[in-house]
């Protein structure tokens, strides 16, 4: 695989991953402002990507499929952006954002087919995630742990096996919903506060606004 250890404004883009043991590109502790582009992550025994203390950095346009954790394993990282990726059929969890990882940023993305949650927060707060297609997953998105204030806002989050959305967590955080149906405008927005769980979520263009548990 690729590890970036403390190395910033570097490209990695173009290139093919696969059987790269624990992560196949690696960023970590204090790599910052590199930009991975067009890769194909594809069948590794660990993460697709993963980052640890690092800031700044952009994936685009990349394959992240059918690795055996998550695509994208996000820890303890802030103010990278993943967008325009395709992310699908890994074993665990589409995109984790773990422990201490904040402002980050998850849009444009296709999530789909990943055994367990398209989109995982755990104990991470103030990131955001706009403007993705999250189908097919166990879960479209969970948020557990001390998770706080995150928004998810103008996703197309449907067809997911177990929930669409699923808060487990004790924060609280802002969700605005488009129709499943497609990227109609916005018709309902949910305030999700200690102990609630949304409910499945497949709305139709004339949705009213709705509730946790309604």
């Amino acid at each position: 695989g690729i590890n970036f250890e403390n190395v910033d404004l570097s490209t990695i883009t173009r290139d093919s991953a696969t059987s790269c043991g624990s992560a196949s590109i690696y960023l970590f502790y204090g790599s910052e402002t590199n930009t991975i582009s067009y890769n194909e992550v594809v069948g590794n025994p660990g993460d697709g990507f993963a980052l640890l203390n690092v800031t700044n950095n952009t994936y685009t346009n990349n394959i992240v499929r059918s690795n055996s954790n998550s695509g994208f394993f996000i820890n303890s990282s802030s103010n990278n952006e993943f967008r325009d990726n395709t992310v699908t059929s890994n074993t665990i969890h589409g995109i984790h954002i773990y422990t201490g990882s904040s402002r980050n940023s998850v849009k444009n993305n296709l999530i789909k087919s990943n055994n367990q949650a398209g989109i995982l927060f755990k104990d991470a707060d103030t990131n955001s995630c706009g403007g993705n297609e999250i189908r097919g997953n166990d879960t479209g998105v969970r948020i557990n742990g001390t998770s706080n204030n995150n928004a998810i806002v103008k996703n197309n989050i449907a067809d997911n096996n177990v929930n669409n959305i699923d808060n487990q967590g004790t924060g609280a955080h802002t969700i605005r919903l488009i129709a499943s149906d497609g990227y109609a405008p916005v018709r309902a927005q949910l305030e999700l506060r200690a102990g609630n769980r949304a409910p499945v979520v497949s709305l139709a263009s004339d949705s009213p606004s709705v509730t946790p548990g309604g």
